[in-house]
């Protein structure tokens, strides 16, 4: 399906990116729904370089998806941000914003609700 061909194709470019500028490296862990249903279980991979971030995880709606945000930072650990995510059933091309928070090696992202998704707190660890 195109949505792994996309996901395998930017999980390249994070090992590549990786390799080539030491970014922030972090592993999506579990999140939580302002309503039930919801899967938040979602493992993935993600880079942060120069306030962007672009990664793959296993979605809320139990697919693959390929993300990339570009962050502009408040505080040293707080930004806000804005993308868009693959593999909601929505759309092909899904708009998300929110607030990112890290503390020490966690991070935490807080996307609110809207008429279409219910609202969702992330959580991940950072490696560096």
């Amino acid at each position: 399906p195109p949505q792994m061909k996309l996901g395998a194709a930017i999980l390249l470019l994070v090992a590549a990116s990786a390799a080539a500028n030491e970014p922030t490296i972090g592993l999506n862990l579990v999140s939580a729904h302002t309503s039930g249903g919801y899967n938040n279980l979602n493992p993935g991979i993600y880079v942060v370089k120069d306030n962007v971030s672009a990664g793959v995880y296993v979605n809320s709606v139990w697919r693959l998806t390929a993300h990339a945000e570009y962050h502009v930072p408040l505080t040293d650990n707080v930004s806000v941000f804005a993308g868009v995510a693959t593999g909601y059933s929505y759309g092909v091309l899904t708009p998300i914003a929110g607030v990112s928070v890290k503390v020490g090696n966690v991070r935490a992202v807080m996307i609110p609700k809207t008429q279409k998704s219910a609202g969702v707190i992330s959580f991940a660890w950072e490696l560096r």
